[in-house]
């Protein structure tokens, strides 16, 4: 049996324009028969206290009969029952889309194995590959794979209430997955198209715009990491524990010595001021 894991999807925004946006989908989603509800941040803190809502202005979550499901078995289920019913299924490649002489309809699917199908209707069901799948009948859709990860982590000390599917602002989903388990992801900085078999993780680092810190090389020398951490260490004027750094003078014989106050910008000044207010002198 199917069991729904009736979380929710918690859709929260930041913004004026997203929260408008919600408010509409809302509205329409209640007439339809959904649960949908609109959350002030304080209704949002009260219901599920692990949130941060500083930054927020509202919250579109919706308890009823939303959630989570197995997909693969109810995918499972659908092709036993199909296979019950007639349904065959053969493990190969398109290659070729055969059309009738209007154009406008498929007739044959030519397999890599060079066997040859006739088409009552012809689906596109290829997901990711639907565009290429189309191409083979000339036909152009506007669709690319994208790459997408997503990370199942522990948590040590797990939350006492479920956690919705929630879609922060920022990009990063989130969801309860088993009991102290979370699922996690964020859509990449950079979003180009990708083949539909690049299963290869990215990594990606962000990097500041403006951005002066020089580049690390291959190796990394740790005698001059360990010389330069010393050397931050060390006080710039080190000296014995309750030593005084007495001032010291030279001047040739007979002369008198130049001292630090006398080289001040407004050394003569104060001693012509103090000559002028001497009346002896």
């Amino acid at each position: 049996d199917l069991v729904l894991d009736a979380f929710g999807y918690m859709y929260l925004a930041d913004n004026e324009t997203f929260a408008a946006h919600l408010r509409t989908n809302q509205k329409l989603q209640a007439a339809l028969g959904a649960g949908t509800k609109i959350y002030t941040p304080d209704e949002i803190l009260a219901a599920y206290p692990f949130y941060h809502i500083d930054d927020l202005i509202l919250g579109s979550h919706n308890l009823k009969d939303e959630g989570y499901f197995e997909g693969s078995t109810m995918f499972e289920w659908w092709r036993r029952s199909a296979r019950k019913k007639g349904a065959e299924y053969i493990h190969n490649e398109a290659v070729d889309i055969q059309l009738n002489k209007a154009g406008d309809r498929a007739e044959t699917i030519t397999l890599a194995t060079g066997e040859r199908v006739s088409c009552g209707t012809l689906i596109n069901a290829a997901g990711p590959r639907a565009a290429e799948f189309a191409s083979l009948a000339g036909i152009t859709l506007p669709i690319e794979p994208r790459k997408r990860f997503t990370w199942i982590f522990s948590a040590e000390r797990p939350l006492d209430q479920p956690l919705p599917l929630t879609i922060d602002p920022s990009g990063i989903h989130m969801r309860q997955y088993g009991k102290s388990d979370y699922m996690a992801g964020s859509p990449p900085h950079t979003d180009p198209a990708a083949p539909f078999d690049d299963f290869e993780e990215d990594a990606e680092v962000e990097m500041p715009e403006d951005d002066r810190a020089e580049p690390l090389e291959n190796t990394i020398n740790l005698a001059d990491v360990f010389r330069e951490a010393l050397s931050l260490a060390l006080p710039p004027y080190p000296r014995a524990e309750g030593a005084s750094l007495e001032s010291a003078v030279f001047t040739e014989e007979g002369k008198a010595a130049l001292t630090d106050e006398d080289t001040k910008p407004f050394a003569g000044l104060a001693a012509l001021k103090a000559k002028l207010q001497d009346p002896e002198s």
